[in-house]
């Protein structure tokens, strides 16, 4: 859950998240993908869905890669962490 704040009849969330990848070797490329969320809405939100997209190049090696999404709600300083495998062929 996170904090929906409430001003006039309006409500809003701020999210930051960042997404990290780990590739087969086990390297971690930080802040892969970042960005905030931050909007108002006449009604309360109690889950909210975050897109990201990237294009994975042929610089890429094959194999078993880990995505890990890290979220921080400003409104509360609470933290959330989701993690994702997925295989490059």
């Amino acid at each position: 859950d996170f904090t929906n704040a409430e001003s006039n009849g309006i409500y809003s969330i701020y999210l930051l998240y960042t997404v990290n990848l780990q590739k087969p070797n086990g390297e971690v490329i930080t802040d892969f993908k970042k960005g905030e969320l931050n909007q108002p809405t006449p009604e309360v939100l109690n889950d909210i869905r975050i897109d990201i997209q990237a294009e994975l190049d042929s610089t890429y090696e094959k194999g078993t890669y880990k995505i890990i999404f890290n979220v921080i709600d400003k409104y509360s300083d609470n933290t959330a962490r989701a993690e994702k495998e997925f295989e490059l062929d």
